[in-house]
């Protein structure tokens, strides 16, 4: 059954999800095409019509002249690449973007996964002096990016085993006073835990919201009155909001993390819904396409969370990814 608050989430003309946290607000148009392009179009070399994707853009509340820009500014960003025909414009991603849209997918569909851990942590420590402000900013970021946090000042610590990858971003950075190593850590009273090094309140509140916000659709879902527009709005919105854990979450192992986690809810209902609303999705933008092009629309398609999962051999398994291997594959 249909709540007025649950629908009021998809009306036209208003934001798609009032009451959405801040941090969840903002959505970005060129993220959205992006996404679009993911969730129905991944490992495909064929243009899509751009009347198209601004019609699809439009039902997620993006106005004309901004869907167009947009698309403007992913084909400039080397995002996208288009091609003309006649009056009409149509995109495609190109290669390296369409190779990490199915990274990004299985890093999506892994959050919150739970995996034995060793207990090794890896331990990024440096010295730069006052003269290279410059590179130690762009140490910070990228360590940031590769889920480290700092402990200390000049030591910094990540769950994940990726010394390689640290000593990469140090010897890019031509950092000489750096050293890369795993450690286990002895957990002693009055000590200082390493995964105090990350702001766990802050990262509960997130997953918190994330759950308030979205909590009512597996109801709506139920209820099987959802039109193929209701559906692709919520899936795509639902999606553009969990996708934003990738840099939230460090991915700290369940061992160190406090009791009653919201990770593993957050994943169960995203996994639900995400997969519980594809056909429906997938069969608006089918009706979208099928305006411009019947032979288009039939090659429009979904992929299942298991088969992100898999990465490239779930990716493959899907009938219509039959380009992967000359398309996108490494």
């Amino acid at each position: 059954m249909r709540t007025p608050s649950a629908m009021s989430a998809i009306q036209e003309d208003e934001n798609p999800m009032p009451g959405v946290p801040r941090w969840q607000s903002g959505r970005n148009p060129q993220h959205l095409a992006v996404t679009l392009f993911g969730d129905f179009w991944l490992a495909r070399p064929e243009f899509l019509p751009s009347a198209a994707l601004i019609r699809l853009l439009g039902d997620l509340s993006v106005s004309l002249p901004s869907a167009r820009a947009s698309l403007g500014r992913l084909s400039r960003r080397g995002v996208t690449e288009s091609r003309r025909q006649g009056r009409h414009t149509y995109y495609r991603l190109t290669k390296p973007v369409a190779r990490d849209a199915v990274e990004v997918g299985a890093g999506i569909m892994n959050l919150g996964s739970s995996h034995p851990w060793s207990g090794q942590w890896t331990m990024c420590m440096f010295s730069l002096p006052a003269s290279r402000r410059e590179t130690r900013n762009q140490l910070r970021t990228r360590l940031k990016m590769l889920g480290f946090a700092t402990v200390y000042d000049g030591v910094w610590a990540s769950p994940v085993e990726q010394v390689e990858r640290a000593s990469s971003v140090l010897d890019e950075l031509d950092v000489d006073g750096g050293s890369v190593f795993t450690s286990v850590e002895h957990p002693a009273p009055g000590r200082t835990e390493l995964s105090s090094a990350w702001d766990l309140d802050e990262l509960r509140g997130h997953y918190s919201e994330f759950l308030q916000a979205w909590e009512w659709v597996p109801d709506v879902l139920d209820g099987g009155l959802l039109s193929t527009k209701e559906a692709f709005v919520i899936r795509t919105l639902l999606t553009d909001s969990y996708r934003r854990f990738l840099k939230l979450d460090p991915g700290l192992p369940d061992e160190t993390l406090p009791q009653g986690w919201p990770r593993s809810g957050a994943r169960d209902l995203f996994w639900s819904c995400y997969d519980g609303l594809a056909g429906l999705a997938a069969l608006r933008v089918q009706q979208v396409v099928a305006e411009q092009s019947q032979e288009l629309a039939a090659l429009v398609h979904t992929h299942t969370t298991e088969q992100f999962v898999l990465g490239d051999e779930g990716v493959r398994s899907c009938t219509k990814c039959v380009h992967f291997d000359h398309w996108i594959a490494p």
